[in-house]
C-alpha cells in the first residue's frame, strides 16, 4: 500500500527542487549577475572585438582564428555583429551593467551545421543579437580591458580580443 503522507512529501520535494533550478536559470540567463564589472563603456565602446571563446552548458569551445567572428560597437550607437555566415546591424545603449542590443536586422544566408567551432559561433553571436520587437538583448560586460573583452548573454559567455 502506498503512503500518502510520503507520497505529498516527495512531490513537494521534486517540485521545489525543479522551481528553484528554474529560478537559478533564468536568474542566470536573464539578470547581471554579481560578476558584472562597473568599468567605463570607453573601455570596450569604440572597438571591434574578434571572438576567441564561447562557453555555453556543454562548456568551452575556442574559437581563435578558426572561424572570422566578431562585434563592432560604435560610438554613435551601431552594433554590429559577424558570427562568419551572417551579418547583424542593431543600436546599442549603455547600461550600468553592459549594454542593450535591440532594433536590428540580420541577413539569413544558411549554412552546414556539422562543425561544432563554427556552430559555437553563430549560437554565440546569436545570444548578443536575438533580440524581439519589444525587448533588446541585455549584454553583461564581465571584464573590459585594453585587450579583452567577456560579455554574457542568454546564458552564454563570450571572450573577445580587440581586433
Amino acid at each position: 500500500m502506498v503512503d500518502i503522507r510520503r507520497t505529498r512529501w516527495a512531490v513537494l520535494v521534486v517540485t521545489a527542487v525543479v522551481a528553484s533550478g528554474v529560478a537559478l536559470t533564468r536568474s542566470h540567463q536573464d539578470l547581471p549577475g554579481p560578476q558584472a564589472v562597473t568599468s567605463s563603456p570607453s573601455a570596450y565602446v569604440g572597438s571591434r572585438w574578434r571572438l576567441l571563446t564561447v562557453t555555453d552548458g556543454r562548456g568551452a569551445t575556442d574559437v581563435g582564428s578558426a572561424v572570422d567572428a566578431w562585434i563592432e560597437l560604435a560610438g554613435d550607437g551601431t552594433f554590429t555583429a559577424n558570427d562568419s555566415i551572417n551579418m547583424s546591424t542593431a543600436r546599442f545603449a549603455v547600461t550600468t551593467t553592459g549594454f542593450d542590443v535591440g532594433g536590428g536586422l540580420t541577413t539569413l544566408a544558411g549554412s552546414r551545421m556539422d562543425d561544432p567551432v563554427l556552430l559555437a559561433a553563430i549560437l554565440g553571436i546569436d545570444a548578443l543579437t536575438s533580440a524581439t520587437a519589444d525587448q533588446p538583448v541585455h549584454v553583461t560586460v564581465v571584464s573590459a580591458e585594453r585587450e579583452n573583452l567577456t560579455v554574457e548573454a542568454g546564458g552564454m559567455r563570450l571572450r573577445f580580443a580587440r581586433a
